[in-house]
Parts: C-alpha cells; structure tokens; sequence
C-alpha cells in the first residue's frame, strides 16, 4: 500500500480538540519536536505549536495545539511534558532563533546612526554582516519543521520565522534611520539588488517590495 497523499505545508488535517497554556512568561527559545513527536504518538494525536521560537508569550497564552487524528478521540496530553518540549525563557537566544542575530545587528547599525552617535561606518559594517546572513537564508525555503509518520500523518508542525520577517528586521527599521545618510542607503539598495539574483523565487516578491519602499526607488535611472 502507498502513502496517503499529505498536505505539503504540513498542517494536521484534523480539528483542535484541546489547547495547551505557556506554563511561564517569556519568549519561546527552543521547540524539542522529537519529545513532541513521541508524545502525540503516545496520546493518539498531533501537536501544532503555536508560538516560533524569538516569539514573546504570556503565561496562560495558547501554546501548543492538539488535533484529532483518525476518529478515534486522543487521550489527554501532558501539558508539562509538552511544556518541557517547547522551552520559555528569559530573552531571546541563538539557536533556533535565527533572527535573534539579525535584531542585534539591527540594534547596532540603529543605535550608531542615532543624532547622538552618528558613526555611518559602524552601520556599514553591521549591514554588511546581515547581508552574509540574509543571502544564506534568501536560498532557503519558508518550510515548517514537520514530524510525520511512515504512512504521511503530520504529528508535529512548527513553523519558522519567515524570510520575510529576516528581511524586515534587518532592513525597514535601519533604513528609516538612515534617511540621512546617502553611503547607508546605497548600500541598504545594494544588498537587496544582490539578494534578488540568490533568492529563491518565492522570496523575490518581498524583496521586491522592500526595494520598492526606498527613498531611492524614485530617483531617475531608477530600475
């Protein structure tokens, strides 16, 4: 017997028959999706967690989804097992959240084109460090972490922080600090002329949108 057909983004195709709570406030560091995996294959369902890790919750918050698989009703999820698999902390940390490195070098190149500081060249050098990071990720795709089994059923879908969001977090707000800072802006123009020719396609619309909300996108000459 062949595999069933699967949704290919990987969402459970069944209802949410429950939902678990952030046990603590905080921002969600890092999802354990093999824990998660073993759980809802112990209990009889899928897990959807609801939160990416970079993301800020409240405790009481909607955390992780369980859907029905199949029709018989799963049994009931340890909520602190699961609250062990998608872990809470303090502040952000490197690991899977990526973007975590890109808001530093954000905050950087924001804090030294502030009136106060106004150093264009630390700017330079933090865009350029997000440029090495932004290309890396313009060649991957916007894919969910999925746990399935053997016959295609989902047991565990993350998602992930979206080229998109990358590019927003390293981009928008540094170039609104730089409106007066020619050498800044350029640059900022370079760095998404170069991410077009490697990103894949899907990724190019929002590039593209980006390149069209700069100050220079008006200017004549302007492709």
């Amino acid at each position: 017997m062949g595999a069933r057909p699967t949704d290919p983004t990987g969402s459970p195709d069944g209802p949410i028959v429950d939902v678990l709570a952030a046990p603590a406030t905080g921002v969600v560091i890092a999802v354990d999706v093999n824990l998660l995996a073993r759980l809802a294959r112990r209990d009889g369902c899928a897990l959807t967690v609801e939160r990416i890790p970079g993301e800020f919750v409240v405790a009481g918050m909607p955390l992780v989804a369980v859907h029905a698989v199949g029709d018989t009703p799963p049994g009931p999820v340890d909520a602190t097992l699961a609250g062990q698999a998608v872990e809470v902390g303090v502040e952000r940390v490197p690991g899977q959240d990526v973007g975590f490195g890109l808001r530093q070098l954000a905050d950087i190149a924001e804090r030294a084109l502030s009136p106060g500081i106004n150093d264009a060249t630390t700017a330079v050098r933090a865009l350029q460090e997000a440029h090495d990071l932004l290309r890396r990720l313009a060649d991957r795709p916007d894919r969910p972490r999925i746990v399935r089994d053997d016959d295609g059923t989902v047991r565990v879908h993350v998602r992930r922080q979206s080229f998109a969001s990358h590019l927003a977090t390293s981009i928008t707000d540094v170039r609104q600090a730089a409106t007066d800072q020619p050498r800044v802006i350029e640059l900022i123009d370079s760095i998404l002329a170069d991410l077009a020719t490697a990103a894949r396609p899907e990724h190019r619309p929002d590039i593209q949108r980006c390149r069209a909300a700069s100050p220079a996108a008006d200017a004549p000459g302007r492709r």
